[in-house]
């Protein structure tokens, strides 16, 4: 992307354009592009890609050794799933309803929290989606874009947290073209619409355990707060659950996440504070925390 500011009286032209010389990038010397969301360009373009998770960290402080091995496994799927004309942004076919109240503070005002009858595998609910997670365990994430409602690819934003990228999953590509063919079939989506709402691995060893998972980058891999998840593919996230809070978990389109493609994820809920108060213990707090707490779990990216 590119911006260009133009004020008031200066001349309509276009000062310093970048030179666009291609000519040192050929077929036996293609230049590198990083972090691609596919594996192949086209072979006439003489580029090679270079996906997120073959780079290493840097981070000196990295404590990669927390998450060598994961407590659990969960899938989400950020996709548009549904019938024609109700295919809305949703993670697991949730379309995310904002809360009124902050869930931090106010959990049990919540109005529109998910009902397993109308969400399910082969179904599209909107509601207030969310997970719990365990004070201090390492949760292994799989996002996914895939199913009947797999779009472009999406950058995926978690709030709260760094996490490592252990691998990223891609569909087949024509080597040539460099167009996308297929979903990955590392992934079984279940139901009878193919939604993914729903998904597990296709191979039953790689769910004994986490670890029998191949090309997971084990040793110093990178960590982000954001990754982009592949048309028809998917990345392996890990990360310990050590900050308690109720973060935002979503596409970082605006478009995409206004429309619900978002969820929120309840961390150590048993040790939820404010000010230092157990909050089922705590005082009523102002209309400005609430406001803005809410305004954290919703929309705001620090």
């Amino acid at each position: 992307a590119e911006a260009l500011i133009l004020y008031e009286g200066t001349p309509l032209v276009y000062p310093n354009k970048p030179a666009d010389d291609q000519s040192h990038c050929t077929s036996r010397a293609p230049c590198p592009v990083f972090n691609c969301p596919y594996l192949f360009y086209p072979k006439n373009k003489n580029r090679e890609c270079l996906t997120f998770d073959k780079a290493n960290s840097n981070e000196y402080e990295s404590k990669f050794q927390e998450i060598q091995t994961a407590d659990e496994t969960l899938f989400f799927n950020f996709a548009f799933p549904g019938q024609p004309g109700n295919t809305p942004g949703s993670v697991n076919g949730h379309q995310f309803i904002p809360p009124v109240y902050p869930i931090l503070t106010d959990e049990e005002k919540l109005t529109t929290k998910c009902s397993k009858n109308d969400c399910s595998e082969d179904k599209i609910c909107s509601c207030t989606y969310n997970v719990e997670l365990q004070s201090n365990r390492v949760y292994q994430f799989v996002l996914t874009n895939l199913g009947k409602g797999k779009g472009w690819s999406h950058p995926v934003h978690l709030h709260g947290h760094y996490f490592y990228v252990m691998k990223m999953g891609f569909g087949t590509y024509n080597e040539t073209s460099g167009k996308f063919l297929l979903s990955s079939d590392d992934i079984a989506c279940l139901g009878n619409k193919s939604y993914c709402n729903v998904a597990s691995w296709a191979n039953s060893n790689w769910t004994t355990t986490e670890n029998n998972i191949p090309g997971l980058q084990l040793e110093y891999p990178p960590e982000k707060d954001t990754i982009i998840v592949p048309t028809g593919g998917y990345v392996i996230i890990r990360f310990k659950a050590n900050n308690p809070g109720a973060w935002f978990f979503h596409c970082h389109i605006d478009l995409h996440n206004t429309n619900g493609m978002g969820m929120v994820v309840l961390e150590s809920k048993d040790k939820w504070r404010y000010n230092g108060v157990n909050k089922t213990n705590g005082p009523n707090y102002s209309i400005v925390t609430s406001l803005i707490l809410c305004m954290v779990i919703l929309f705001l990216d620090w």
